[in-house]
């Protein structure tokens, strides 16, 4: 019994010490895209004389190509350093900002084409964000709101793509659950809506033509320095239905199932809309004022103090001077004059934040379920010691508890 406390004691710690890693202090500087003029809120879906509707996934391609690396510059700027090895001079983050992220966020339809992408065209584009994501830093984050998607059965999906960049990158793209009655339109398509479909909130909803749609914009994201946090993103109308906490109640109610995950104790939310007021009741966070809202009508944070990211310094990138982009930079940040998509627009870097911890409704059945999940790996690590001792003189291989 003296053994196996110890051991269990032993195990506890080990936890701990996990939980420490993963709850590290976070930081995050948000880059707002704010288009000059209203229309181009809506991409290139509402303009009066739209460009050729067939260079469209081309010309996108390249916007967003622009985005991500002028936030690459951002973390360059601020959170790398140059190291010289046999290849010549490369970007590493600094050790202590590694936890450290730099993220560009566009409101929602800013990414809408002429005609909506057809499925094919969402897997080419995706490639080609990977692509780019690969070749950018760690700790980049896109998030790119939003696309027109049409399905084989003529429904219109209103998507987003989250994007975590460098050597591992990786992309989450989800579909607006809640359509709006003023949400742009297209000639023969019917806006996709998950309350359609029985057992709403789910995180995938399978169309008939078995093209699997996800509407899980709850995730877990982990730094370059393995500290962890929950992201919501809530597609406009989807903030007013509550519907990152339906799915952040679905997440906790996974504790009922197998499941050896425990919750990050840090968390950030992201509204990203085309107009919409944000509330209280649906924030995951606390205080609520630290949920990031972007939207043509919201207001933009303060630019940064001392940001020395100039026209000059965007000018040497190879994506801006491919496409010839005009660039000119004033008190409140950086205007892209001619850019390959829609029409121009400005990138304001604020200062960065350190994340929320959860809203006090949520709280305590977060701690409530990391203690049932804290509880049975141990239960499974001491059965794993049980059977190993069993079969120790037999080749059995044995499944590793998740830690």
């Amino acid at each position: 019994m003296f053994k196996q406390n110890n051991l269990e004691a032993k195990l506890q710690n080990m936890i701990a010490q996990k939980e420490a890693r993963m709850n590290q202090e976070i930081t995050i500087r948000d880059l707002y895209v704010n288009q000059v003029h209203s229309l181009d809120t809506y991409g290139e879906a509402k303009q009066l004389n739209p460009q050729d509707a067939q260079t469209s996934l081309l010309r996108l391609t390249n916007h967003i190509d622009i985005l991500a690396n002028i936030t690459n510059r951002y973390h360059q700027e601020y959170y790398c350093e140059k190291i010289e090895s046999q290849h010549g001079f490369h970007d590493q983050i600094k050790n202590d900002c590694k936890n450290k992220i730099t993220r560009l966020l566009t409101n929602e339809f800013s990414l809408h084409t002429v005609k909506p992408l057809t499925l094919n065209e969402l897997s080419k584009l995706l490639s080609s964000i990977k692509m780019i994501a690969k070749s950018l830093l760690p700790n980049v984050h896109l998030v790119l709101s939003s696309l027109a998607v049409v399905t084989n059965d003529h429904r219109l999906l209103n998507m987003v793509v989250y994007v975590e960049c460098g050597p591992q990158a990786k992309l989450h793209t989800f579909c607006k659950a809640n359509p709006h009655y003023l949400d742009v339109k297209y000639e023969n398509t019917k806006l996709f809506c998950t309350q359609e479909d029985k057992g709403y909130p789910n995180n995938y909803i399978a169309s008939k033509h078995g093209f699997i749609i996800s509407n899980d914009s709850v995730f877990t994201i982990k730094t370059e320095g393995n500290a962890q946090y929950k992201q919501a993103v809530d597609i406009c109308f989807d903030h007013y239905q509550k519907h990152s906490i339906q799915l952040f109640e679905n997440l906790k109610n996974n504790a009922l199932l197998n499941n050896f995950y425990i919750i990050p104790k840090q968390v950030n939310q992201v509204i990203t809309a085309n107009s919409i007021r944000t509330i209280e009741q649906a924030s995951l966070l606390t205080p609520f004022c630290d949920a990031v809202h972007i939207d043509p009508l919201a207001p933009t944070p303060n630019r940064m103090e001392n940001d020395s990211i100039d026209e000059l310094e965007l000018k040497k990138l190879s994506c801006i001077q491919k496409q010839g982009v005009q660039i000119k930079s004033n008190k409140d940040g950086l205007i892209i004059i001619t850019p390959p998509f829609a029409g121009p627009y400005q990138v304001v870097a604020t200062e960065e934040k350190k994340l929320c911890t959860y809203a006090h409704s949520l709280k305590k059945s977060v701690e409530k379920y990391n203690d049932i999940i804290k509880k049975r790996i141990v239960a499974s690590m001491l059965n794993q010691q049980h059977v190993t001792k069993n079969y120790e003189n037999k080749n059995v291989p044995l499944r590793p508890a998740k830690l």
